[in-house]
């Protein structure tokens, strides 16, 4: 979904051929060739842009697969990269030649996977896409949403399981689970981040519902179902079909969630997002759908200072809350020195409570956080690659810190100083 939703409508603006080329290859060396748990691949051949027509089978596909499987299999298999290497060898019978070749072999690309990397760059520029600053997230934010093939029947089945009008306003929720984490452990995906439970949403449940609005929770994990005529989820009818998902994400409100997944429905679909973010990855992860979106993310303890940061510290600190992103793109958070604290269920609150999408409010807050997000900006253009920057859906552009996460944390002040005085406490 985050693949589809960067290309295809940046392909759509530049007027180019849609062919989509589908691998499920696990390309690190631990666990299975093949990723498994994967359900429901196929459909998103259900969904449509501006009447493009999507390639999914051609000679030039079953070329690029075959390309693509085979650079895949040498970087997680030693021996497969020897083979190639041999190959190489006795093609050019000249050692540096042939080693020249298999380095140009891994390292050119000829496809756009939506990852923000130097490969995909490079193709993008062979393609004579402009990438000048902010060019690249305008033409994504500049983009609509995605259709549904045969719409309105799929609309009349799923209204028929779930005797339930779209017409009603209602939330997408979704929260990132586990499952796949513990179902895949040898993919090693971060572990070292926030899991939110349902129960930390209650508040923001209640609040919904007393708006007169519905939610249909999108989560796989189900340790906290509400007991409400007003809340919907999949589980309860025992389907978990991806096409009733796109039927469910494109007639809502807009989303309620941490990242994950299902989040990047809301960017299909171009609905704004309020975004718990379950990670405190700030120079990549701020992923955002539309310039609506608002945000939270965790608190930092200093065990050095011994308190909590402030939004300012924290942003005038990136090089140590990140130590090896110097000239790199390696986010890892330094453990070492600060501790990541979730959101509290009044932060959350918060972030529901003091969203609002009218363009003068947004554009008051924005104005406020423009210090701040100098600040990121400033580290960014000076310490990382320039294609990290110039081919990032989150720059120059940002999402809206909330505005009552941001007013009690932008300096330290008494509240810092006190949440920081009960969490010595409660280590001691």
């Amino acid at each position: 979904m985050d693949t589809l939703s960067k290309s295809v409508p940046l392909a759509s603006k530049q007027n180019l051929m849609i062919n989509v080329v589908d691998l499920n290859i696990n390309v690190k060396k631990e666990g299975n060739l093949i990723v498994k748990d994967i359900s429901n691949s196929n459909d998103y051949k259900n969904l449509t842009y501006k009447n493009k027509k999507f390639i999914f089978f051609s000679f030039k596909i079953f070329k690029l697969k075959l390309f693509i499987s085979i650079k895949l299999l040498c970087l997680r298999y030693s021996f497969f990269s020897l083979i190639i290497k041999s190959i190489f060898f006795l093609t050019n019978f000249n050692f540096q030649k042939s080693k020249i070749k298999y380095r140009n072999f891994l390292n050119n690309q000829n496809y756009f996977d939506g990852n923000t990397n130097i490969q995909n760059f490079g193709y993008l520029k062979s393609l004579n896409i402009s990438l000048d600053e902010g060019e690249y997230q305008n033409k994504f934010l500049e983009r609509e949403s995605f259709g549904i093939l045969n719409e309105e029947e799929k609309y009349l089945n799923f209204k028929k399981l779930y005797d339930l009008d779209l017409n009603e306003k209602y939330i997408c929720f979704y929260l990132r689970e586990k499952e796949f984490n513990l179902k895949n452990p040898l993919l090693k995906k971060r572990e070292k981040i926030i899991w939110y439970k349902k129960k930390n949403f209650f508040k923001v449940f209640e609040e919904i519902f007393n708006n007169k609005l519905n939610i249909f929770d999108l989560s796989v994990d189900d340790d906290f179902l509400v007991n409400n005529k007003k809340y919907f989820h999949l589980k309860n009818k025992n389907i978990n079909n991806e096409i009733y998902l796109y039927i469910i994400a494109k007639n809502s409100k807009l989303f309620f969630c941490t990242g994950g997944g299902k989040c990047e429905l809301a960017k299909l679909f171009k609905k704004p997002m309020l975004k718990v973010d379950h990670e405190y990855n700030v120079l990549n992860n701020f992923d955002f759908s539309t310039l609506q979106d608002h945000i939270i993310f965790p608190y930092i303890y200093s065990k050095n200072l011994k308190k909590f940061l402030s939004i300012k510290d924290q942003f005038n600190n990136l090089d140590k809350i990140f130590p090896k992103s110097k000239n790199s793109t390696n986010f890892e958070f330094n453990y070492d020195d600060f501790i990541l604290i979730e959101n509290s269920e009044q932060d959350i609150l918060n972030l529901y409570k003091n969203y609002s999408f009218e363009t003068n409010k947004m554009e008051e807050n924005r104005n406020a956080q423009n210090e701040i997000f100098d600040l990121k900006k400033y580290y960014v253009k000076k310490n990382l690659p320039d294609y990290f920057y110039y081919m990032n859906l989150n720059y120059p552009n940002n999402p809206i810190i909330c505005k009552k996460f941001f007013e009690m944390n932008f300096d330290y002040n008494e509240y810092l100083n006190k949440k920081s005085e009960n969490f010595i406490k409660e280590l001691l």
